[in-house]
């Protein structure tokens, strides 16, 4: 999480994208936009300064037409530059080690089961 220091004076001016991809906002004059994607789209910060009055009016104008693929491409072009806050705290988050207990377990019991019915169909018992 990341701290700008001072909340006040922000105004959310507009929402990008027809699932809400983003958002524009303004502050002192200057537009920032809010990602809401996350790493997932290949956008790796959050927030961007916007330095180009032609992408504001562009984002502000075709809100609902504006892709992820047209935000990395002004992110590309230079025309938004990453805002840096004060780190607050991070999250770590641990992915893969759960996932896999969870398929072992559900082998394991798939593979039990298996076992089972096989054993009850060589002894001919109607399990049923």
């Amino acid at each position: 999480m990341v701290y700008f220091y001072k909340k006040y004076g922000w105004e959310k001016i507009k929402d990008i994208g027809l699932h809400t991809i983003g958002s524009v906002w303004t502050k002192d004059g200057k537009y920032y936009y809010f990602d809401d994607l996350g790493n997932n789209q290949l956008v790796k910060n959050t927030v961007f300064e916007i330095n180009n009055k032609n992408v504001v009016n562009e984002l502000l104008s075709n809100s609902n037409k504006i892709s992820i693929d047209r935000i990395r491409d002004i992110i590309n072009q230079k025309q938004m530059q990453v805002v840096d806050g004060k780190v607050q705290f991070k999250a770590p988050v641990k992915y893969g080690k759960d996932y896999r207990i969870v398929l072992v377990l559900v082998s394991v019991v798939v593979i039990f089961i298996y076992l089972l019915e096989r054993r009850y169909k060589e002894w001919g018992t109607d399990y049923k």
